[in-house]
């Protein structure tokens, strides 16, 4: 096999982790169970390394809400103090996060077949993690219109401001749980080298992307079937693309320039039960380039 010890390490100079020991021998024992349990567990440990961002401090999340199904989960997380969190494999940026690019590129220039099936289990494993992408609105400045723009579906969106606290981190990260607030590194270049760190694969991005001023909420679980639901169409098992987390504080819901005017009295209803204030978005009279919120 070609020298995999440093996958998914948090530093390249770290010792080869046990588990990444053990699933390498149970592929080539042909165990495939033990091998999904040992990538799990790599891949959690090495997770619970990354050091969280200092508390608290408030962040925003851009939404649109075109979408039905996406909007009435939206409207859940703002009534029941929620944050949803996505499958990374089915982000927009097909190279985001680098894990993505990495393990396919890998896959397809290894001629083992033992290495195949490894790249193949750490993406099996990954499976099992959440990414929720948040802004700091202190540093978003100017480019505050990108922001809208980008991710709010054209300013017809929403953005939630969540204020995350040690506390909220604590309450889920317990047994093989873990949940991690982590700031994005904007990099000038990424080559692609036969090991890659924990950070760089999942906290990597291109400097053309720090406009977005980004950390990121990263949930990870080692129980499998946190992430399975029915389909109510097929009546088969099928995995989950997103998962809400309770317990989480909203400061405020800022409402696009060209939000639909029944989304925006619905969100301002829900809003309105639990205490959250509401401000809709507007162009500075002072500076058409520039964002600001009424005071209504």
């Amino acid at each position: 096999m070609r020298n995999l010890q440093t996958m998914f390490l948090l530093q390249e100079s770290e010792d080869p982790h046990y588990d990444l020991d053990i699933a390498m021998e149970s592929i080539m024992d042909g165990n495939a169970y033990d091998t999904h349990f040992h990538m799990l567990r790599l891949i959690c440990d090495e997770l619970s390394q990354i050091p969280d961002e200092k508390t608290p401090c408030s962040f925003l999340r851009f939404s649109g809400i075109a979408n039905k199904k996406g909007y009435k989960e939206l409207k859940k997380d703002i009534q029941l103090g929620r944050l949803t969190l996505s499958n990374p494999f089915k982000f927009n940026d097909p190279m985001d996060p680098i894990i993505k690019v990495w393990i396919d590129l890998q896959k397809k220039d290894s001629w083992d077949k033992q290495d195949k099936k490894l790249f193949k289990a750490a993406r099996n494993a990954l499976k099992n993690l959440r990414i929720c992408c948040l802004a700091d609105p202190n540093k978003l400045k100017d480019k505050l219109p990108l922001m809208w723009s980008h991710y709010a579906d054209s300013h017809r969106g929403i953005a939630i401001m969540y204020k995350i606290t040690d506390l909220t981190l604590r309450q889920h990260n317990y047994d093989n749980h873990l949940l991690r607030l982590c700031k994005v590194a904007y990099r000038d270049r990424k080559t692609m080298s036969d090991y890659i760190t924990i950070d760089n694969a999942l906290l990597a991005k291109g400097d053309c992307w720090s406009y977005e001023a980004e950390h990121r909420l990263l949930y990870f679980s080692t129980e499998d079937n946190e992430f399975k639901q029915l389909n109510e169409k097929t009546q088969k098992e099928e995995r989950k693309d997103f998962i809400s987390l309770d317990g989480f504080e909203i400061e405020a819901v800022y409402l696009g320039t060209q939000i639909n005017p029944y989304q925006e009295s619905e969100i301002r209803a829900i809003a309105a039960q639990r205490g959250i204030q509401v401000r809709k978005m507007k162009y500075s009279p002072s500076d058409i380039t520039h964002l600001v919120f009424d005071e209504n």
